[in-house]
């Protein structure tokens, strides 16, 4: 019984330290999942405010592309502007000209520093054209990072799940496992409890016929040893057999 008690306990502790071991694993997982989620959240959140931010760039560089559409003018380069309204300064300050040849000039020398104008705010729109394909590169670089870490977290994430549904699954096919074992060693506890019963049963009854062998015993040698000293009393020769059963009753009638 000692032996199926002590298998019986040992089976519950080898399954009840599997399921430990599996809980443990599937509270690691699980931790791991849940960290992973929370870093897709946070990149996906990353991710889209970014979209936002280039898609508001390309809607400027748009904007962009329009007005230099409107101010670019076709014919002279600027250069070529800015020679023709110097050339026609200083004919104006060198020539002796009509009143109308004059007025002429004069609005041919306005009409061109209005394109040179134009130039100018041409050569803004174009550096701001630079810069905001440049932001637009980063920003989309910085996208499409965010993306890729996404996509790592979220299949990291699913790994991490798809190993703690397996874990889990074990952790469900342990569970008539351990209930047979918890049987099993229950039972064990009950058969050893009756052994135990039985033994102590047994040995009480051991020790009451022990008790009593001995009490018979006693009276034997008690009723001998009287018998003894009435005759020693009456002056008969005693053999050391018999002085001794005098002496062994004498000493216990003393203790007791």
């Amino acid at each position: 019984m000692t032996s199926d008690l002590k298998k019986s306990r040992e089976k519950m502790a080898e399954v009840t330290s599997r399921i430990r071991r599996l809980r443990s694993k599937v509270r690691e997982l699980k931790q791991k999942r849940d960290l992973a989620n929370e870093k897709v959240k946070e990149l996906k959140d990353k991710r889209d405010k970014a979209n936002v931010e280039l898609k508001k760039l390309k809607d400027k560089l748009k904007e962009v592309d329009k007005e230099i559409s409107e101010n670019r003018s076709e014919g002279l380069s600027k250069t070529q502007v800015k020679r023709r309204i110097d050339s026609l300064d200083w004919k104006l300050q060198t020539s002796v000209l009509k009143p109308k040849e004059e007025e002429k000039i004069v609005k041919e020398i306005a009409k061109l520093e209005e394109k040179l104008k134009a130039f100018d705010t041409i050569d803004k729109l174009f550096s701001e054209r630079k810069r905001l394909i440049a932001e637009i590169e980063r920003v989309r670089k910085e996208a499409q990072a965010f993306h890729e870490a996404v996509m790592h977290y979220a299949k990291e994430s699913e790994f991490n799940h798809s190993e703690m549904m397996k874990l889990i699954a074990q952790l469900e096919k342990l569970e008539p496992e351990i209930k047979e074992a918890k049987k099993a060693l229950e039972e064990a506890r009950k058969k050893a409890e009756i052994v135990k019963s039985e033994v102590e049963k047994r040995k009480k009854e051991i020790a009451r016929e022990t008790s009593e062998k001995i009490e018979r015993t006693y009276e034997k040698m008690k009723k001998k040893a009287e018998e003894l000293l009435s005759e020693l009393k009456k002056g008969k020769k005693l053999t050391t057999e018999e002085l001794m059963i005098i002496q062994t009753y004498l000493d216990r009638e003393e203790s007791a």
